[in-house]
C-alpha cells in the first residue's frame, strides 16, 4: 500500500519517480506544499485485497516448508542509500535446494514478463538485504478465479541499480545543499 513519509526512499514508490518529483517529495519544507494523495475507497480496497493475497501465499509457502515465518515480510533499512522497505520472502528453498528471493504480486492478468519496476524492486531488495540468495523470482497470483500462479525469474542488473542509486544521491545532495542544478529534467535530459 501507500507509504507514510519516513525520509527514506522506498523501492515500491521511488524507483521510477523523476528527480524533481523526488526532490519535492523529500524536501523538508517543500514537501509540506504537496497535497497528500487522498486514497479512494476503491484503491483502499485494492490494497487490502493485495495484502490478503500476500498473506495467503506466504502462509501457503510456510505450510509447504518452502520458507519460514522469520523469512517472510522482512523489513530492511540501508543508511548508505537511505532506503527502507520490506521483502515478501527473503529465502524460499525449493525441494531441489535452489534458493530464491521472492516478491509476490497479485494481478488481474498474469504477465508474460517482469516489468521494469517490479524487476528493479527485486534487484534492490537483493542488493540491500543481508543474506538474500543469488536467484530472484516474481511470483504472480491471479486475483480473479481460477487464481493461477506464475513465476518469472529476474536476473541481476547492477548497472540499472547504480542509475537509481545515483538519482537518489543527486536528490539527497540537492536537498541538503538547497541547489537543484544537479537534478535531471525528465527522461535523461540534463538541461
Amino acid at each position: 500500500g501507500p507509504h507514510k513519509y519516513s525520509g527514506y526512499f522506498h523501492p515500491s514508490s521511488d524507483i521510477t519517480a523523476g528527480d524533481y518529483q523526488l526532490y519535492y517529495k523529500f524536501h523538508p519544507k517543500l514537501r509540506l506544499l504537496i497535497e497528500e494523495e487522498k486514497i479512494s475507497p476503491t484503491l483502499q480496497m485494492t490494497f487490502q485485497v493485495g495484502s490478503a493475497f500476500h498473506a495467503i501465499i506466504q502462509s501457503m509457502l510456510i505450510h509447504l516448508g518452502f520458507t519460514t515465518l522469520d523469512d517472510v515480510e522482512v523489513k530492511f533499512r540501508n543508511e548508505e542509500h537511505n532506503v527502507s522497505g520490506m521483502v515478501d520472502v527473503l529465502n524460499l528453498t525449493l525441494p531441489n535446494g535452489d534458493k530464491y528471493l521472492v516478491d509476490i504480486k497479485s494481478a488481474n492478468r498474469l504477465p508474460h514478463e517482469a516489468d521494469y519496476l517490479y524487476a528493479m524492486q527485486l534487484r534492490m531488495y537483493q542488493d540491500l538485504c543481508p543474506g538474500a540468495p543469488d536467484k530472484m523470482a516474481l511470483l504472480f497470483i491471479e486475483k480473479t478465479y481460477p487464481h493461477r500462479m506464475k513465476d518469472i525469474i529476474v536476473e541481476k542488473d547492477d548497472d540499472e541499480l547504480q542509475k537509481i542509486y545515483s538519482k537518489w544521491d543527486r536528490v539527497g545532495v540537492a536537498i541538503r545543499t538547497n541547489d537543484m542544478k544537479q537534478l535531471k529534467r525528465c527522461c535523461g535530459d540534463k538541461s
